[in-house]
């Protein structure tokens, strides 16, 4: 199957319940990356981390908007990482060191410049590594991506760093990416994109001066020559992640809660985050078939100690899991 027709991403302005429209990629990436209109980095905005062809913006005309329950076959010239510390970006820097250096110890083929390298922020780092042999688009390609990635987090030994996990769960098919140059809702930074030598060298506070305003770059396409080891790579997990779409039913539960909704749990949410945040966990849950009186258990103390009252609460609470029939994937990297 030719990637060729993968030219549609979903966008979203704005905190992640907003609608998500289908959007060209590559024209939205080009405008962000350079900042210029339609482009706007005052605002929080997010995309697809996969490419999709014409089957999303049908699916998304049947289901009046939604994306849940789309199962169609998607792409990426990425392979993307989300390296997200607890509690503050230190780590998350030195796991994005040890996967640096692992991808380009492991693939000969990939040069430092191929890499795309982010701070996301906010306690994050993003890393993005070119799929030199162009696989095939696939309705298990966001299978065989995590499975990849997760192989390549345990050889850098990104969960030895003390705070870091790999999630697997940034790997659904619809999963949201904080776009580039955009700002961070919390923070109040940029996601800007770094060079090799500033992530390897610089403190924490150092990333986040760079990223008190927008950092315009060029987007160059890596060269394309196949690098062996990274097919071989890639072909193991494609066979695994075909094996278990083979055993596993499609409707099959997530693995996990998102990070998200574990934050809010154990942290709470500031005011202009806390109804939304308090929504997305609520409506996480309800991928669980969590019952009310166990989502308001889970849920209000972290949302009383956040300043909302028990009634508005309780209503964030039953719009959250009322809205799983129709809502799609809530959790964003960074």
């Amino acid at each position: 199957m030719s990637a060729a027709p993968f030219q549609y991403g979903l966008h979203v302005v704005g905190p992640t319940h907003n609608r998500r429209a289908p959007v060209k990629w590559a024209p939205l990436l080009i405008a962000a990356a350079g900042v210029h209109a339609p482009f706007d980095p005052t605002k929080e905005q997010y995309v697809s981390a996969f490419r999709f062809d014409g089957a999303l913006p049908t699916h998304l005309k049947t289901r009046g908007g939604s994306t849940a329950g789309f199962a169609g076959s998607v792409w990426s010239p990425v392979l993307h990482f989300d390296l997200d510390a607890a509690a503050d970006l230190a780590p998350a820097l030195e796991a994005g060191r040890r996967l640096v250096g692992a991808v380009l110890a492991r693939y000969g083929a990939v040069a430092e410049n191929d890499l795309g390298i982010f701070y996301s922020g906010g306690r994050s780092v993003h890393v993005e590594v070119p799929l030199l042999h162009r696989p095939e688009p696939g309705p298990t390609f966001h299978a065989t991506a995590r499975r990849l990635a997760a192989q390549l987090a345990r050889i850098a030994g990104v969960d030895a760093v003390p705070g870091v996990t790999f999630d697997a769960g940034n790997y659904d098919r619809v999963r949201l990416w904080r776009l580039v140059n955009s700002r961070h809702a919390k923070s109040g930074l940029h996601k800007v994109r770094l060079d090799t030598d500033e992530l390897m060298h610089l403190s924490a506070e150092g990333i986040r001066k760079l990223a008190t305003e927008p950092r315009p770059y060029a987007p160059i396409d890596p060269s394309f020559d196949p690098d062996t080891v990274l097919a071989e790579d890639w072909h193991t997990a494609e066979q695994a992640a075909t094996a278990a779409a083979s055993a596993t039913p499609p409707t099959a539960p997530p693995e996990r809660l998102n990070r998200a909704t574990l934050d809010f749990i154990r942290e709470g949410a500031v005011v202009g985050d806390r109804h939304r945040l308090l929504f997305s966990a609520a409506a996480n849950l309800g991928e669980f078939d969590c019952s009310p009186q166990l989502a308001a258990a889970l849920l209000m103390p972290s949302a009383l100690d956040s300043g909302l009252s028990p009634g508005e609460a309780l209503r964030q609470i039953e719009c959250g899991l009322k809205h799983l029939t129709s809502a799609p994937e809530s959790g964003v990297p960074g």
